[in-house]
């Protein structure tokens, strides 16, 4: 127990706060807005992961807020595949099992969405890393972060549509 709240219920919390960030970001329409809020939910679904028992997928989120926060500078291929690797080398440091497949597939197509020029291809990029996360945290037996990940699909498909609609 972490004072008087279970580790469990800490994590759910902070999958909470990560819930509202990630719900308002795919309503802006500008890259650096969404990749700010993206940025700060990601730091609090890291502690939430590792509140969890689930190192790699912990790591992984703060390489992830690292690398929206980078996307914000820049677009550079460079990047992108430093980012790849960082999350390669972060997942065979940390990997626990099976389910740590899926964080770094959700991991490796996020670090391709945020170096992307089209705002479309990141949207899409996402959506399919938002996938993997969805079904990860189901099995980490997250309820808050599973419906976090699904809610996160839908503001992304509702933002998509909104912007990109007949074009």
């Amino acid at each position: 127990m972490i004072g008087s709240v279970s580790p469990f219920l800490l994590s759910q919390i902070l999958a909470a706060g990560a819930f509202v960030l990630g719900l308002g970001a795919f309503q802006f329409a500008a890259k650096r807005s969404v990749f700010l809020a993206m940025a700060a939910s990601a730091l609090l679904k890291s502690l939430h992961f590792f509140l969890l028992a689930c190192p790699e997928a912990g790591v992984l989120m703060l390489v992830v807020a690292s690398r929206f926060t980078a996307g914000i500078f820049t677009v550079s291929r460079l990047a992108m595949y430093f980012y790849i690797a960082v999350s390669l080398v972060v997942f065979a440091a940390t990997y626990q099992g099976a389910l740590a497949w899926l964080a770094l597939l959700g991991a490796l197509l996020g670090a391709v969405s945020s170096f992307q020029r089209s705002d479309r291809t990141v949207r899409l990029l996402i959506m399919a890393g938002t996938s993997c996360w969805v079904v990860h945290n189901a099995i980490a037996a997250s309820p808050v972060g599973t419906l976090m990940e699904l809610a996160f699909l839908g503001s992304n498909m509702v933002g998509y549509w909104r912007f990109y609609q007949g074009r």
